[in-house]
């Protein structure tokens, strides 16, 4: 520890700070922090005792001397013991023999028994040493610790002067620069003068009587205090370790509770409001509010008297004032099919159509006339409906609006649950978007299948399905209805717009956005939609959506105060058009006036998800997301999303917050991303550490095993070192050894082996090793290099390989000779010799016209590439996407792929890389980095510099 002296004079508190800054020399922890970290957050803490008294200009003078400061008698001896201690307590850390720990709590329990010694009293300590060393711990790239600390530090020590802060700034000594930049960026303020009174922005429990209400202002607690759930989970963390008990605040259980899942435990809701710093007396409150909450019966209402908007109808564009009132309903001819399913005792009923065609309406006349006097009850999420599975109540509806927000996550309706419920008489309502429901049920091309439980649930419903033009006899019936109801004449007159469109008010969204000029509105919509193409099916909060608005914004725009974009973007985009017909709705929040999220209308999402369809989205809504999202399923659809997209530097954030929730799944996506990276250790490690704290994984274990393999065999390749064993590695590397463990059984014989490696060659354009191959005997090789040539229409190349005697070359030269009604050459490569070129010659002689191949896609069949990205836009799910992607490989369209890899589709980055490969106009090493490290947002080729 460096000595150091400050000379007697006149200083404030920050004077003082900076000498025993000087004195905190040497120090590091886990993350290489400099001395830098330690100083700052000991000036931190020795300005914060000084605030017990306001800076009211006391002088101080105080000197340090071999690790004790002496105190001017103007001095309160408790700060300067305060002082000493801390001091003494850092050149204790500063002497361990390993500085380096992997968590806050580790250096803490190294420390303790130091701390005992120097009879450290952390209930007297202006900070405790645990939170001290979190503080220098969880400390941010922007400033040494996050804003959230400084809040809690201040309001805990009574910092409430307004002058207080200015004081500080004003301070100037030699030294004092850099902790006075530190403390300047770090405290929160007020309108940028002062500093922000936490009971400013307190949160009042006094109102909050369910489980929702509870759930939504602890919510909002943690975002007033500024804190990320990962801040609450190092908090609980540390202050579980001092009394030896185990951490309340996972981040599954933090889930669970915020999300609404269930009611937390009392002892999760004292620690959660300890990690908040709510103040005793203030606690009492809080937990009044969860003793009503856990009083309440489950939300539930009869059938008759269930709100239609509460269970999702639309309301019609002319309505009245937001009452619940709707336009008379008119009978769709499948009204007869979904009533007879809903007259069995238990039944499971999923209506699938596009947006705004009616499906929820038709299905809350059914009830209505089927059971009105039963239950109905609408689920937050899948816990709930396990809970209704075990507790099977009578004469109950379970209704499951927009069905894919239960299906698809780790922790997701199953058919099993579906079962218990329809054998128990309860009737389970649903509906679904076309494109959802088709891309659920599609089976995966390969690979884990982790839709399949989606699948077996869908295969269990009767299906009904909601067209979205009127048939003829049921425009007769609007035409009845409309004789007293002008919505339903106007809807009738309408020629661009279906009749429900047009109740939606679909014609007057469409205007809005053709004309809608405000930045702050065009920003908060394309984000949300943006954010429902990569997978986020809950309502966005206003948090997450300021901070993604940024990247939609330019430059200018963002100029304007962060804080005022969305109620300028809300003044524009949430006041209804006409009736009650709005762009954007809010989601009730808990207490009047306030919300906890917004949604874009159904009918304008629908459109904007097509226009957006090939724009990835930018950096800004990426991080967000990772800031913000708390739901598994949707972490998990926008990691899966990015990776599809090629942007791995946003995967690996996201389905780290998986793994913290025990998401074996999840660890084996990392690792492998690691190991695309050439992290091969990292990737190890990875699992290996998630191995230890779930050892029944058998998934994570095999996949653990299989990398120890591919590892070793890596460190051959390496050692050999020349070009073959280096793109050996990159092939290792880029598909987890799949083409190594194929060559090696292919070079043994085995049939199977050569059969899928070369499609797997094909698939990559990779010709030169399928020549090889080809010219050593495989068939397989032969007949999938030829093919490869066809479909590219390389004539010349066929016509080289047929010469040399290659009977694959031959019968596709043949196949394309037809077709462009090449006859002469025909004849003479028959005269030649060339039978399947004679066979040809015969078929064409006996037909007045050359048919076109069926098995080859070619511009003149209905599964062309308009026809194909159509069908992948609808949502035709991963064949249709496996079809596209791979005949744009086979054509060489290398643009049509980059659009395909900033939608998302399935199946087009590897194909991409293959199409580049193949065409050999990009450098190798730029096509391994892409490989490697994948695109940044804006498209760019990304490098380890942009990796997580």
């Amino acid at each position: 520890m460096t000595n150091g002296g400050l000379a007697a004079g006149k200083a404030d508190a920050a004077a003082v700070a900076v000498a025993c800054s000087k004195a905190a020399d040497g120090v590091q922890f886990d993350d290489g922090s400099d001395v830098t970290t330690c100083r700052d957050a000991l000036a931190w803490a020795l300005i914060v005792a000084r605030n017990r008294k306001a800076f009211d200009g006391i002088p101080i003078v105080a000197g340090v001397s071999a690790g004790r400061a002496v105190a001017a008698p103007q001095i309160p001896p408790e700060f300067l013991a305060q002082v000493e201690m801390f001091m003494r307590a850092l050149k204790i850390c500063s002497d361990l023999p390993d500085r380096r720990f992997a968590e806050p709590v580790h250096a803490y329990q190294a420390m303790r028994p130091c701390l005992e010694k120097l009879g450290f009293d952390p209930a007297h300590a202006p900070i405790s040493y645990a939170q001290l060393i979190e503080l220098v711990h969880r400390k941010n790239k922007a400033s040494p610790w996050t804003e959230a600390y400084g809040e809690w530090v201040w309001s805990r020590h009574g910092a409430t002067a307004s002058g207080q802060y200015s004081a500080v700034v004003a301070a100037r000594t030699i030294a004092a620069d850099d902790v006075l930049r530190v403390i300047q960026t770090s405290l929160p303020r007020s309108g940028g003068t002062g500093v922000t009174d936490i009971g400013s922005v307190a949160v009042d429990p006094s109102e909050a009587s369910t489980p929702t209400d509870l759930a939504r202002r602890l919510n909002a607690l943690r975002e007033a205090r500024g804190l990320s759930l990962r801040d609450l989970e190092d908090r609980d963390r540390i202050a579980q370790a001092e009394r030896n008990a185990a951490p309340m605040l996972t981040r599954a259980s933090l889930n669970v509770a915020l999300n609404q899942h269930r009611l937390p435990s009392e002892g999760f809701v004292r620690a959660y409001l300890d990690c908040c710093r709510v103040s005793a007396a203030d606690q009492l409150e809080w937990l009044g509010a969860w003793r009503r909450a856990r009083a309440q019966p489950t939300d539930a209402v009869v059938v008759r008297d269930a709100s239609p908007l509460a269970l999702g109808v639309q309301v019609a564009e002319n309505g009245d004032d937001g009452a619940d009132t709707l336009v008379p309903y008119v009978p769709r001819d499948k009204d007869e099919v979904v009533q007879a399913a809903l007259k069995a005792t238990g039944c499971f009923l999923v209506l699938v159509g596009s947006s705004s065609v009616g499906k929820t309406r038709t299905l809350y006349e059914a009830v209505r006339r089927v059971a009105p006097d039963w239950t109905v009850v609408r689920p937050d999420d899948v816990e709930d409906i396990f809970q209704l599975a075990a507790e099977q109540p009578e004469r109950t509806v379970v209704w499951l609006d927009e069905l894919q927000r239960y299906l698809g996550g780790q922790r997701q309706l199953s058919s099993g649950v579906i079962s218990r419920l329809v054998t128990a008489g309860i009737k389970v309502l649903a509906t679904i978007w076309t494109s959802e429901y088709n891309a659920l049920l599609t089976p995966a091309t390969g690979g884990d299948d982790q839709l399949r439980g989606a699948r077996e649930v869908l295969l269990l419903a009767d299906v009904v399905k909601i067209d979205q033009a009127l048939t003829t006899g049921e425009r007769e019936r609007a035409a009845q209805l409309a004789v007293g109801d002008a919505r339903l004449a106007g809807a009738l007159r309408a020629t661009d717009y279906t009749f429900v469109q047009m109740l939606v008010g679909g014609p007057a969204l469409m205007r809005w956005w053709a004309d809608l000029s405000d930045p702050y509105a065009r920003a908060m919509i394309e984000a949300a939609v943006d954010a429902r193409r990569v997978g986020v099916l809950l309502p966005l909060g206003t948090a997450l959506l300021i901070e993604a608005m940024h990247d939609y914004l330019h430059p200018l725009d963002r100029m304007a105060d962060p804080t005022t974009w969305l109620d300028r973007a809300l003044a524009e985009a949430a006041a209804p058009l006409t009736g009650t017909v709005a762009p954007v709705r809010r989601v009730g929040g808990p207490s009047a006036g306030s919300a906890v999220g917004l949604v874009v209308a159904d009918f304008l999402l629908q459109h904007i998800l097509q226009v957006r369809r090939v724009i990835c989205p930018p950096h800004s809504l990426w991080n967000s997301l990772i800031s913000h999202l708390l739901d598994p399923a949707d972490i998990r659809r926008v990691a899966a999303s990015a990776r599809k997209r090629m942007r791995y530097r946003y995967s690996e954030p996201l389905l780290r917050q998986l793994i913290a929730g025990g998401e074996g799944s999840a660890a084996v996506e990392l690792a492998d991303i690691f190991l695309s990276h050439d992290r091969v250790d990292a990737a190890l490690a990875l699992l290996q550490d998630y191995d230890a704290r779930h050892p029944h994984d058998q998934k994570v274990r095999r996949h653990l095993a299989h990398l120890g393999v591919l590892r070793r065999r890596i460190d051959e390749l390496r050692q050999v070192g020349d070009a073959t064993a280096r793109e050996t590695v990159a092939d290792i590397l880029a598909d987890r050894g799949r083409a190594e463990t194929l060559r090696l059984d292919a070079n043994a014989g085995d049939p199977a082996a050569q059969d899928e490696l070369a499609q797997l060659l094909a698939d990559r354009g990779q010709t030169r090793e399928l020549d090889a191959r080809a010219s050593s005997g495989d068939t397989f090789a032969a007949d999938r290099r030829a093919a490869l040539y066809a479909r590219g229409e390389e004539l010349d190349a066929l016509r080289s390989l047929a010469d040399g005697g290659d009977e694959a070359g031959s019968f596709q030269l043949a196949r394309l000779l037809a077709r462009h009604h090449l006859v002469d050459e025909l004849a003479q490569r028959a005269e030649k010799g060339d039978r399947l070129a004679l066979n040809r010659l015969t078929a064409v002689a006996g037909s007045a016209s050359v048919p076109a191949p069926t098995d080859e896609p070619t511009v003149d069949q209905p599964t062309t590439i308009a026809h194909l990205r159509t069908q992948v836009a609808a949502g035709s799910g991963a064949m249709a996407s496996d079809r596209l992607t791979r005949l744009l490989l086979e054509l060489r369209l290398a643009p049509w792929l980059w659009e395909e890899v900033e939608a998302g589709t399935p199946f087009a980055a590897e194909r991409l890389i293959s199409v580049l490969m193949a065409k050999g106009t990009s450098s190798v090493h730029l096509l391994r980095r892409l490989q490697t490290y994948g695109l940044n947002a804006d498209g760019s080729v990304a490098g380890p510099e942009d990796t997580a």
